[in-house]
């Protein structure tokens, strides 16, 4: 039987653009060389008139991030609903996700989701969204796993419960020792629906040790031969007799079907690979929900789905085997005892480990029934609900896949928005790159990402004590200690592997109720700072003080994705994989390819492409590229499988003939991935007998391999660099992302990684430009140099920052003047100036030659530069956070320190030992020249925690948060100059001091050194 996965094409549109009314715009601290800006005001609805430029300096409501909502079921009252989403709109934040906790409250079911308090709350959510062009998701359930309160009888098939099987046996069978005896019953879960038993099985061992069974032997006994003695009253006291025909210790099983009786919030959880499930999910929607919201459904944006972390020993429905033999032309229930692992947890802690395997075809059987599992995971359950989605005007955004054995980027093409996130994924970039090729194959404009929870945890498991760090890696993370800085870097990680959504982790409502059960406003047990629905992850909003500058962090986030958002994809390399397991174990998660890092610093970006994305129609070659209108794949990699479909097998010979290389790592496919696939070994060797086909050793060989094949990556390094690059392209220009990665995997490596100086060639044509996210300013970079279709630059990127770079064919691309002539070589800093005219600057005196473009060599000459001085005595006032007289509230008091001679972090200074909060810094120094008279200067600020903003003689600047050097050279004046620090903390310290929790107190403030560095600047002729 030829095997095609499914190549559905789920449509997204485009999502809502519209400004953010009354936020600021904010702006960078550059690298050296660069001149800071000052932050501008507010936008205007004109702001978006001006094209691409309008857009990025003013960012829409469509492209800002997201906020997971955290309520506590209809604990809530109407004017805090409306106070939290203002907050959450000023903060720079374009959408919610509210999502449902369940509060224990002596209200009972009359605050439950669902109920007519739930329903006039959220709609009243909707109403307030409306006005601000505030877009709201609902999770399809309370909470996760997905569940409904209309499930009351999991027996009745028709209600659609969540469905398992279990299986137990019995050995020691032989000719001579035949069973006559009870079907074996396996311990079924506490609080199970009835158990209908589906099948009695037969195997016959090859090695009793290993629990090895002989294929060849494997039958389904008749179920009319087994006996029940009353099957009303106990289905499961069933009797079978069975006596072997041949030699050899036989094996019997009793595989049993049943509900799982598994709740989430209190409700039954719903069957996710049966059709009625979604069905009853969809009608509680149609009949219930969206009829009473009305007219302000239209404010909704989406419904989302969580991963998939139910607990079910197999995975089951109604009518399985039947569907499966349909499909596959083979009966599955003799081949169960590959497929089964009594003792497992059956959720994303852990991949199964079967019992039991076969002499041969063990990997073929899992495969076809994980591929059939995928199948009716998609068909009755994904594309139902994206539909139903659709029709209702609302996109569905779902983690699909990934906690079970499913093929995670089959299922993430039957959904209009597929989401990742850092927690699963241990922030390993392969994993948000799994889902990517589906993202990009089929013209996806959102993949999302939920970002950034944080956890530390001991526990055991199978005997062995774990400990279990995710996130930052350090001790205590977790819940009030994140920093914007830290979810930097789980963001960039998730841009440069192809998400463009950031959705937080996340925003927990505060706490306020008004109901008949509340204690003076609040819902019963709320403490200080508030209500929080999470131990371990972040609880961001006006309870922290470093809210107060969340809009410089996501204006920049929504820059980013704004640019991530243009155009499409262009992608080095597909690397072939087919798997129905992503490696999440929250102890032990690695990458999928793993090189060391040797692709992706060398340039290539790349995707994982399962069979279903080269089974799509556009999954075609032309011009040697693979979607060539599409992320135009330069190569396929195939990294040491053993199997392959038979159907991939035919489409890359077909891929071969038109030129597309194929490279093949290590141990080669021998035979089909599925059952039914047959041999592959003449498509196999007409695929190596093509000179653009190569079978390579290992991984360390694949980039001489391409290089052979004359494969370049888009954007290439002089040398290995730490880089990662990610590039779109529209009709107008080619926009690339560089981050400046380090090869770290945690958070706290990423604090000691070094900043990245690399000769960078970027694939395109036309003027590069800098598209600064601070800032919102995108200005031509002055020294490049043009090539035949390429553009060559040498970039410096500071550690864990990123940059954006555009190669644009039209010279009015940045809204500024067209600039002159540009810089082939120097050794000074060049750039334009706002009149497209060059300017150089430089840390000595004397003159330095500069060739331009158009033929000349001038000379900029700089007289005597000033030596850098260390700025260390800094005035330091601080608005101290405790605990206030509400729950929601902090009493917030001013610690006035004094003149500091020397840095130090709060905590270690008299009266802010458990402080948080907001300190204001302040020093002051005299120049005896200023920007007016040829002198600037770079204001390098050292070490700060958590965020900070910057004033320079009465202007605030943009400041770049992830490198805190900056240029401020044009707002020195000769004499008096006045710089003011603002700097905000996180609420942790003040939090563990109330609580007296034996916890690490975190390091705030500006720490330093800071330093001042003089340059001499000069205008070029």
């Amino acid at each position: 039987m030829s095997r095609r996965p499914s190549t559905r094409v789920i449509a997204a549109g485009p999502p809502r653009r519209t400004v953010l009314g009354f936020a600021l715009a904010l702006g960078v601290a550059p690298a050296m060389g660069r001149a800071a800006h000052a932050a501008p005001a507010g936008p205007s609805a004109a702001a978006t008139d001006h094209g691409f430029a309008g857009t990025f300096a003013f960012p829409a409501m469509g492209d800002r991030p997201k906020l997971r909502w955290w309520v506590p079921n209809a604990l809530m009252t109407k004017n805090e609903i409306t106070k939290e989403i203002e907050s959450m709109v000023a903060a720079g934040f374009g959408g919610a996700e509210v999502v449902s906790f369940d509060k224990a409250d002596s209200s009972g079911s009359n605050v439950a989701w669902g109920s007519p308090r739930w329903k006039e709350l959220t709609k009243h959510v909707l109403k307030v969204a409306g006005q601000y062009d505030f877009s709201i998701d609902f999770t399809l359930t309370p909470g996760w796993p997905l569940n409904l309160p209309t499930i009351t009888d999991v027996n009745d098939p028709d209600q659609g419960a969540q469905m398992e099987t279990d299986g137990a046996n019995v050995d020691g069978i032989t000719q001579s020792t035949p069973y006559s005896g009870p079907v074996p019953v396996p311990v079924f879960r506490a609080g199970a629906g009835t158990p209908k038993l589906v099948a009695v099985t037969v195997a016959k061992y090859t090695d009793k040790q290993t629990k090895t069974l002989e294929y060849s032997s494997a039958r389904s006994l008749a179920l009319d031969s087994v006996t029940f003695s009353d099957k009303a009253h106990d289905p499961t006291n069933a009797m079978v007799s069975f006596t072997p025909v041949d030699a050899g210790e036989y094996v019997l099983f009793g595989w049993w079907e049943y509900p799982s009786g598994n709740k989430a919030q209190g409700n039954y959880q719903i069957d996710h690979f049966g059709r009625t499930g979604a069905q009853v999910l969809i009608d509680y929607w149609d009949d219930v929900l969206i009829p009473y919201y009305g007219a302000e459904w239209k404010h909704a944006h989406g419904l989302f789905s969580d991963s998939l972390e139910f607990r079910t020993h197999l995975d089951w429905t109604h009518g399985l085997l039947d569907s499966f033999e349909s499909r596959n032309n083979y009966d599955l229930a003799p081949y169960l005892p590959a497929l089964y692992q009594a003792s497992s947890r059956g959720d994303y802690l852990a991949n199964p480990t079967p019992d039991f395997k076969f002499d041969v075809n063990t990997t073929q059987v899992r495969n076809d029934f994980y591929d059939h599992m995928t199948h009716l995971y998609v068909e009755n359950h994904l594309e139902p609900l994206n539909d139903f989605a659709s029709r209702n005007g609302v996109r569905l955004r779902v983690q699909p896949a990934y906690g079970k054995n499913l093929n995670m980027p089959q299922s993430a093409l039957s959904v209009a928005v597929p989401e990742t996130e850092t927690l699963y994924g241990d922030d390993i970039i392969d994993f948000y790159r799994m889902q990517a090729g589906a993202v990009h194959l089929n013209r996806k404009e959102i993949y999302s990402l939920e970002a950034a929870a944080e956890l530390h945890m001991k526990f055991v498991s199978g005997g062995q004590e774990i400990n279990l760090q995710r996130g930052n890696g350090e001790e205590d993370a977790g819940k009030n200690q994140q920093t914007f800085h830290d979810i930097l870097w789980h963001i960039q990680r998730g841009f440069s592997g192809g998400v463009n959504q950031v959705v937080f982790h996340g925003y927990s409502y505060n706490g306020q109720y008004d109901g008949a059960s509340a204690v003076d406003g609040f819902a019963s047990g709320v403490a200080w700072p508030g209500w929080e629905a999470m131990e371990f992850s972040n609880n961001w909003g006006e309870r922290s003080p470093n809210w107060k500058h969340a809009l410089d962090y996501t204006t920049w986030i929504a820059r980013n994705q704004q640019v991530l958002r243009e155009g499409v994809a262009k992608i080095d390399l597909a690397v072939y994989s087919l798997k129905y397991w992503e490696s999440g174990e929250l102890d032990n998660k690695k990458k999928d390819y793993d090189d060391d890092g040797l692709l992706e610093q060398s340039g290539f970006s790349y995707d994982f492409v399962d069979p279903s994305g080269f089974a799509l129609d556009n999954a075609v070659v032309a011009k040697k590229r693979l979607d060539a209108d599409g992320p135009a794949y330069k190569a396929v990699i195939v990294d040491d499988e053993t199997t392959i479909p038979a159907d991939t097998v035919r489409r890359f010979v077909e891929y071969s003939r038109h030129g597309l290389p194929i490279i093949f790592v290590g141990t080669m496919p021998s035979a089909g991935s599925y059952s039914t696939d047959g041999a592959i070994t003449d498509d196999m060797a007409i695929l190596l007998s093509r000179r653009n086909v190569k079978h390579v050793a290992g991984r360390n060989d694949v980039p001489g391999a391409l290089a052979g094949l004359g494969i370049v990556p888009d954007a290439s390094y002089g040398s290995r660099a730490k880089l990662l690059s990610y590039h779109r392209q529209t009709e107008d220009a080619d926009l690339y992302h560089l981050y400046n990665y380090g090869d770290a995997d945690t958070y706290p490596a990423a604090k000691t990684m070094d900043a990245v100086q690399a000769t960078v060639t970027l694939k395109g044509q036309g003027r590069p430009y800098l598209l600064d996210a601070w800032t919102g300013k995108i200005t031509p970079i002055a020294e490049y140099r043009a090539n035949k279709g390429s553009v060559t630059l040498d970039m410096t990127v500071g550690a864990n920052d990123s940059v954006i770079v555009a190669l644009a064919k039209d010279p009015r691309f940045s809204g500024n003047p067209v600039p002159g002539p540009s810089v082939q070589h120097t050794t000074a800093r060049v750039e334009y100036d706002q009149a497209g005219g060059l300017s150089a600057k430089s840390d000595s005196a004397g003159a330095v030659p500069v060739v331009l473009s158009d033929g000349r060599t001038v000379s900029a000459r700089f007289g005597a530069v000033p030596s850098a001085r260390s700025l260390s005595r800094w005035d330091l006032s601080v608005e101290s956070w405790t605990r206030g007289s509400k729950p929601s509230e902090s009493a917030k008091s001013t610690v006035d320190v004094g003149t500091l001679s020397v840095l130090a972090p709060w905590r270690q200074l008299p009266g802010l030992e458990t402080a948080s909060g907001i300190g204001t810094y302040s020093t002051e120094f005299s120049m005896k020249a200023g920007w007016a008279d040829g002198v600037g200067a770079v204001l390098d600020l050292g070490e700060v925690t958590d965020t900070f903003r910057i004033t320079v003689n009465g202007t605030r600047l943009a400041a770049n948060q992830n490198d805190t050097k900056l240029d401020i050279g044009r707002y020195l004046v000769a004499g008096h100059n006045k710089i003011v620090v603002e700097v905000a903390s996180t609420l942790f310290n003040s939090w563990i001091a109330e609580y007296e929790l034996a916890k690490q107190p975190t390091n705030y403030g500006l720490l330093g050194p800071v330093t001042l560095t003089p340059y001499r600047w000069v205008k070029l002729p």
